[in-house]
């Protein structure tokens, strides 16, 4: 008798052939499914590679830190930290927002006043963090679209900013002195004082207050705490009308125009009225400018129906007209110089005199040019007595953008807003304001602010987004890139200056929070694919993905997402993600989606929430994406969900002998149950074929000893599945599971194939 042959012995039949997939790589659309390399998938979902014949489950999301209450969604949200505290901004559809606390889920209410933040149908808040000390929000619904909050109090145009310059810190304190701001037109104001060895070292702000006007300057002034009182001295101005009104914001639902109503300021006869585009307030006409007016007179609204307009008048300006000490101070061992500032005019002078160390009377020796549309503020010569000093600044007005940056310690924002009126040639959104150095409210180009604006041919709309890395600054605009650098400010007056030049022509996004800082590189994502800005130069990265984008729905289709982005950390690797309304491949439907990026292959993710938006949380290097359905914000990728499908498919091999029919004989599979070693794994599997589909079954294996590191696992005698292609599509609901193999045999089809059965090494 003939020696049977080693194959024989083992059951092997005569000619049998393999293919794999192992060691795996990712999604590829771009090429026909029996095109792809082996080691790629024509679908794989919720499983990512985290190494050579490592693919392993995604987990799903975690509890959610905050759920909207009442009818309203969340719209955006921004992680950041004041000092080692961790939280996150909830934007709400109302256009309110509140803080969360991360450790503790406490919550801050940042503004509970309808639309101060967003509109609807208008733009999202745009946020970014300035060191550790404050979160920047902007956004482009009303010409003052600019806040900083500080973690317990939000400021805006018409506040002082929680900058505060200690000109001089005093000396004799023994405990923390009363601290009162005066000058300027606004009120509400109030802080505290920090006192270290017998000085002031720190002042902070209690109240913001409000009304503070553009050209206003703001003193502080110090009594009690054991040391001297700081003298208080303040001018009125002559008789003055009514120059201009200046709409500041224009409100909403008004069905008529509304009554404009001037009070206050000393004077009378002055009248205006309000006209509308859509049912916001969008001019205001000055029809008498009346007289008399000593102080800037309050403009309000009444009647048409909406709420929210504003408004600020200024005066035509006088000289000073008089000088006067409302408080006069203690400890002046001489008098003081006096320097009169602010208000808008120049050339006022005063001298004071002291007795008993008090100032005692104060003389206007000149008042100055006729240009003060407020009353100045005198400046009272420190270092005199042992009183401290300070000054204030105050938040700009006439500052918005829906994209934020700090850079080369400055505050950029692009993407202004665009008052209704404005023809469509005077689109604001080719502006940047830049602030001055080293702060985060002063944007006054006298002292170094910059108002740029774009006049290349390469912006075609819009600033869309600002990411700065490697030491420079880019603006990412519709369908273009450009790059800023060399940022200096000289001269006196300080002037800014930078270099702009564009960097790609016709390549840019109009999805903002589809950006994302990915270590030295900038990825971004736009209809036509996701991109990657490698030292200025934008290369696509995902063209294995291009039919998906071909297919994909943006806005402004019904129902469509607008792309956002996130970057985390999953079982220690780094991904870019991408949530977007995509087809599916496998149902040819549209659905909210994940695509995951490792910097090499590309997969698909989803979690059991319908989500909305995403984005990037980062604490101690460690980065977490966090998604919202509209109602909660949770974590992702946290926790082992059974009810989460987890689905691969293979290519379909054979188109390197497209003329021979095959026969699948076995389907390979080695996996392990990550989450619960030891425990079963359990797979649905189909044979696919150019001629169809084959439902294999639903296996769940055992650890099998001698196989410590996988359950690898056969089935076999797969009867009539015959075709020039073959593929294997598998499905798991297991919570946490690893694949370490996955492939076929096939054998010629002139081969009898059995009954289909299941063999499982070690078993019988």
């Amino acid at each position: 008798m003939a020696r049977r042959s080693q194959s024989d012995e083992l059951g092997i039949p005569t000619g049998l052939q393999i293919y794999s997939s192992f060691p795996f790589a990712g999604l590829n659309l771009s090429s026909s499914r029996p095109a792809i390399r082996d080691q790629e998938f024509y679908n794989i979902e919720n499983f990512v590679r985290v190494g050579d014949g490592f693919l392993r489950t995604l987990w799903d999301k975690g509890s959610p830190i905050y759920t909207v209450p009442g009818n309203q969604t969340i719209i955006n949200a921004y992680f950041y930290n004041i000092a080692t505290i961790q939280y996150v901004v909830v934007f709400l559809s109302d256009g309110t927002a509140y803080q969360v606390q991360i450790s503790n889920g406490a919550i801050t209410t940042i503004s509970s006043t309808a639309g101060t933040f967003y509109s609807s149908g208008g733009s999202l808040p745009g946020c970014n963090q300035w060191g550790s000390q404050y979160l920047l929000i902007g956004n482009n619904n009303g010409q003052n679209s600019y806040w900083v909050w500080d973690g317990a109090i939000l400021y805006s145009s018409g506040s002082i900013s929680p900058i505060i310059t200690i000109t001089d810190g005093g000396s004799g304190y023994s405990f923390s002195p009363t601290v009162t701001a005066y000058g300027g037109e606004g009120s509400g104001a109030t802080f505290t004082a920090t006192v270290e060895n017998g000085s002031v070292v720190a002042v902070n702000v209690t109240n913001p207050g409000s009304g503070y006007q553009p050209i206003d300057y703001v003193q502080l002034a110090f009594s009690g705490g054991g040391s001297s009182n700081s003298a208080i001295i303040q001018t009125t101005l002559g008789t003055r009308a009514i120059e201009t009104i200046v709409l500041t914001a224009g409100g909403t639902g008004y069905t008529s125009p509304p009554t404009v109503n001037i009070t206050g300021g000393g004077g009378t006869g002055a009248t205006a009225t309000a006209s509308l585009t859509g049912t916001s307030v969008s001019s205001i006409t000055l029809n008498t400018a009346g007289s008399g007016y000593t102080t800037t007179p309050v403009i309000t609204f009444t009647g048409g129906g909406g709420t929210g307009a504003a408004a600020y008048a200024s005066v035509i300006g006088s000289g000073v007209a008089t000088i006067y000490i409302v408080r006069g101070g203690s400890g002046y061992g001489e008098a003081p110089t006096l320097t009169i500032v602010g208000g808008g005019g120049t050339g006022a002078t005063a001298t004071c005199t002291v007795s008993n160390g008090v100032i005692n009377s104060v003389t206007l020796t000149d008042g100055g040019n006729n240009n003060y549309t407020t009353p100045p503020s005198v400046e009272i010569e420190s270092a005199v007595n042992q009183a401290a000093s300070a000054t204030v600044q105050l938040m700009p007005y006439g500052i918005s953008g829906t994209t934020i940056e700090t850079f080369q310690s400055r505050v950029w924002l692009a993407n202004a807003y665009t008052p209704p009126t404005n023809s469509a040639s005077m689109n604001n959104g080719n502006k940047m304001f830049v602030s001055a150095p080293g702060s985060i409210s002063d944007f006054a180009t006298s002292d170094g602010g910059l108002i740029f604006t774009a006049s290349d041919r390469f912006l075609k709309q819009n600033y869309v987004a600002l990411q700065q890395t490697n030491g420079y600054l880019y603006p990412i605009g519709d369908s273009s890139v450009s790059i800023i650098s060399g940022v200096t400010t000289s001269g006196n007056p300080p002037t800014t200056t930078f270099s702009y030049q564009n960097t790609d022509p016709q390549v840019g996004t109009s999805f903002r929070d589809s950006c994302q800082d990915f270590g030295r590189t900038v990825v971004f994502a736009n209809p036509l694919g996701v991109y990657g800005l490698y030292g200025g130069s934008v290369t696509k990265i995902s063209q294995p993905l291009d039919p998906l984008f071909s297919f994909a729905s943006f806005p402004p289709s019904a129902g469509a997402l607008t792309p956002t982005s996130a970057v985390a950390n999953i079982y220690g690797g780094k991904y870019y993600i991408l949530l977007m309304t995509l087809l599916d491949p496998i149902t040819f439907t549209y659905q909210n989606k994940m695509i995951v990026w490792d910097e090499e292959s590309w997969f698909v993710a989803s979690q059991t929430a319908d989500l909305t938006f995403i984005l990037t949380q980062e604490v101690n290097s460690n980065l977490t994406a966090w998604g919202s359905d509209g109602t909660s914000l949770y974590p992702l990728f946290q926790t082992p969900n059974s009810a989460l499908t987890k689905s691969i498919s293979t290519k379909l091999f054979g188109g390197n002998n497209p003329i021979i029919a095959k026969e699948a004989y076995t389907v390979m599979l080695q996996s392990v149950n990550t989450g619960s070693f030891g425990s079963p794994v359990t797979f649905t599997i189909s044979l696919d074929t150019d001629g169809g589909t084959y439902p294999i079954g639903t296996y769940t294996f055992s650890l099998s000893s001698g196989y410590e590191f996988g359950y690898p696992f056969f089935v076999t005698g797969l009867t009539n599945a015959v075709g020039i292609y073959l593929g294997v599509s598998l499905s798991t609901t297991d919570a946490d599971v690893t694949i370490n193999y996955l492939g076929l045999t096939y054998i010629p089809s002139s081969f009898q194939i059995g009954s289909i059965g299941l063999v499982v090494p070690g078993q019988t």
